[in-house]
């Protein structure tokens, strides 16, 4: 096993293993609960991608009804036998990955190698396709009145063409009902391999006796296809920017601005220097606690349900601002104006925020659920954990400020659901 230092006393373990299956092992002595993550390079973006030198179409939300089946198999759900041992064990999908995670207190070894066991071999019976498939049809419906998904769905799919960046984890009911067993079957087939997969253990064990229990489960002797899938995003939007629409049944005026980055002028930093220098500066810019939202707020254009977001994947990022306004208009070209005139970095600031994020950093290790979903997330967006503290320290100034030279005017999306 290869070794990396995180921190003075915080070692990580790792090895990939001859089928491809990558391990990360974060022994946590005196710790009492274990954390296990599988996760599985398929979320759902995974609408149309590349295997060997085909090129396949997957109905949207395949990823998260895989997701929601594959806790059962031959009339088996992992789920209830797991209860028996007081381990908890969920999921979860986003637009990259799919996650399998439980947690322990006792019987760790034991469970460990019965979840392993249990994802070497899934058969995926017609019958729980048909219960899982009602079941997702009801979150589906429950979440399509959201004001905020709307908006922010309608925006995204104005900013990009490509569906894999805007469409719904879940997909629509008519995407599930297009779900049967060959969909479900040959996805497995093409992504649940072990080359496609990476897992992630913190707890109190000891890694070389752990690594012993993986390399002779059932998991070991999974054999990976020849190739991974390839998914890749288009990045043009559509020529129309900004969009006024009318809805007598909303009861609030609802506006939300998006602006593209472009990638290209962080390129001479580190994976996690680019994203943090992002972060910072939006968050200088137009946190709740920014001078710009003060001046929102005082000027009556915003109220509670502001919130920003940010994006960032390897070939696209965004930045997004939403809020209710009775002045929706004029809140849109207030921030698009502020976009025009985005002024320095206070230095007294930028350095709080450098400490910041590595007191944060170091925070992570004080319990071993922080641990192990730090790592995971880590390890998706390809940061190197053992050199990130010394990557936060080396951010300039001037790196932050690169930020507003991503900006183009061009790229500034806006849209508005109003009621009136």
């Amino acid at each position: 096993m290869n070794k990396k230092q995180v921190l003075i006393d915080e070692t990580l373990y790792y090895e990939k293993l001859d089928n491809g299956l990558e391990v990360y092992l974060h022994p946590k002595n005196g710790f009492v609960d274990f954390h296990a993550t599988l996760q599985v390079q398929i979320g759902g973006n995974a609408l149309s991608y590349q295997y060997g030198n085909e090129f396949f179409n997957l109905p949207a939300g395949t990823a998260h009804f895989l997701e929601h089946v594959y806790f059962e198999n031959d009339g088996v759900n992992l789920s209830d036998e797991f209860s028996q041992y007081n381990a908890d064990i969920n999921a979860s999908t986003s637009r990259e990955v799919t996650k399998y995670y439980f947690s322990a207190q006792e019987n760790f070894d034991m469970i460990l190698n019965r979840f392993l066991e249990h994802f070497s071999s899934v058969c995926i019976s017609e019958k729980t396709i048909e219960k899982e498939r009602n079941i997702i049809e009801k979150e589906i419906l429950m979440y399509d009145d959201n004001l905020y998904t709307q908006v922010n769905e309608r925006l995204l799919k104005q900013m990009y063409k490509d569906e894999r960046i805007w469409v719904d984890i879940a997909g629509t009911v008519k995407n599930v009902g297009e779900i049967d067993k060959l969909i479900l079957d040959r996805t497995v087939n093409h992504f649940y391999q072990p080359n496609n997969m990476i897992l992630v253990l913190t707890g109190p064990f000891d890694p070389e006796t752990i690594m012993n229990l993986i390399k002779h489960s059932p998991f070991n002797t999974m054999k990976s296809n020849q190739y991974s899938p390839q998914i890749n995003h288009l990045q043009d939007g559509k020529s129309k920017r900004h969009i006024y629409e009318i809805n007598e049944k909303q009861n609030v005026n609802y506006l939300m601005v998006g602006v593209k980055l472009d990638l290209s002028i962080f390129e001479h930093l580190e994976v996690s220097q680019k994203r943090l220098v992002i972060i910072m500066f939006f968050e200088y810019f137009f946190s709740e606690s920014s001078e710009n939202y003060k001046q929102l707020k005082e000027d009556n254009l915003i109220n509670y349900m502001y919130g920003t977001h940010i994006k960032i994947m390897d070939d696209y990022a965004y930045f997004s601002i939403s809020s209710e306004s009775n002045k929706p208009k004029v809140l849109k070209n207030r921030l698009i104006d502020m976009f025009k005139h985005l002024g320095l970095i206070e230095k007294k600031i930028f350095i709080a925020s450098i400490r910041s994020r590595v007191g944060h950093f170091i925070g992570y290790f004080d319990s071993a659920y922080s641990i192990n979903y730090s790592l995971t997330d880590f390890i998706k967006k390809r940061i190197d954990i053992s050199s990130y503290i010394n990557n936060v320290e080396n951010i300039s100034m001037k790196d932050v400020e690169l930020t507003k030279k991503s900006i183009q005017m061009n790229e500034i999306y806006s849209v508005i659901y109003a009621r009136n």
